[in-house]
């Protein structure tokens, strides 16, 4: 009980006690005016200091649970932090595939400029060190006749020619090709830095992996209707890539595969821009080129198509990115 008396020998002080002045509702300063009080360090006479101490802890009492009132007022519940986070990942969702397939774009093309920019430059480069033409090429201009298939295989693919009027090609239908042979060793043997070389078992000798499939299995994927089917000894075929036709991985680890076996006259490669590394597919790393020239030897580096798997691009339309 607080007495008269006590007030009136020791009135309450003007000043607010001085561990007390400033507090905002922390606990753990309540708490000081609490011990302050039990350990009766104040002047006043142990009646008023009851009185004062307990009216200023009430109040910093309330000021405290205001305070964690309007916390509790302000702050996420269980449900909006759910679904928060459940919008977070709708949208990740929607935004992620896109970015990882613009960041794929964009690593696909810088392999190809890449890939094509060191295969253009050591083909030519090949040609200026044999000190003449080379003539290991398709021309680059028109041919000098049309033509006219006069036999065809089992799948419908044409094996002879004429030119329209009947008459025999010309030697040179297709473009100079008489010294392949020498073009293609100055080629990979002193311009190129190869690591490894199959004359042909590419396969079996590890020069391309079993995730490489022959055009004649891409264009069974794509047209499983077709009658003829589609053969696998013929161009870049199955049977062609992994038993019969040379290739090569150089010391970036890019593999190059020749349209038919080393020092033969077909100058057509196809690249495999990354190497062993996935996905192995026509149009998405796996990429051909046709040597184009004249009677003045190799004149450029064109794109040739064969396949393009699901979603993959042309050599022709790469070139033009």
């Amino acid at each position: 009980m607080i007495t008269t008396r006590a007030f009136s020998i020791a009135p309450p002080p003007k000043k607010k006690l001085k561990h007390c002045k400033g507090l905002k509702g922390l606990s753990i300063l309540i708490n000081k005016c609490i011990i302050l009080y039990k350990r009766n360090t104040m002047s006043y006479n142990d009646e008023v200091n009851h009185h004062l101490i307990l009216r200023g802890y009430m109040e910093l009492k309330k000021l405290y649970m205001k305070k964690l009132k309007n916390v509790r007022k302000h702050a996420f519940t269980l449900a909006e932090v759910l679904v928060t986070l459940g919008i977070i990942g709708v949208v990740a969702a929607l935004t992620m595939p896109t970015l990882m397939a613009n960041h794929q774009k964009a690593v696909q093309k810088a392999q190809f400029k890449k890939a094509y920019s060191l295969f253009s430059n050591a083909v030519f480069q090949a040609q200026a060190q044999m000190g003449y033409p080379a003539y290991c090429s398709y021309w680059d201009g028109a041919r000098a006749c049309s033509t006219k298939c006069t036999k065809y295989n089992s799948y419908n693919e044409c094996i002879s020619w004429t030119c329209a009027d009947g008459s025999p090609l010309p030697a040179r239908y297709n473009g100079p090709r008489e010294n392949c042979d020498k073009f293609e060793e100055e080629l990979f043997t002193k311009t190129l830095k190869t690591v490894k070389f199959c004359q042909n078992k590419a396969l079996e000798n590890g020069c391309i992996t079993s995730a490489y499939k022959g055009v004649d299995q891409v264009k069974s994927e794509q047209n499983p209707d077709s009658e003829t089917g589609f053969n696998p000894d013929s161009g870049y075929g199955s049977n062609n890539i992994k038993n019969k036709y040379s290739a090569w991985i150089l010391d970036n680890g890019m593999v190059i595969i020749k349209y038919g076996t080393y020092k033969s006259n077909f100058p057509i490669y196809t690249i495999d821009i990354n190497g062993h590394k996935k996905p192995n597919k026509w149009g998405h790393d796996l990429f051909t080129f046709q040597l184009q020239g004249n009677n003045d030897g190799i004149s450029k580096v064109a794109p040739s198509t064969y396949a393009i798997e699901k979603g993959g691009k042309s050599t022709e339309a790469m070139m033009k990115e």
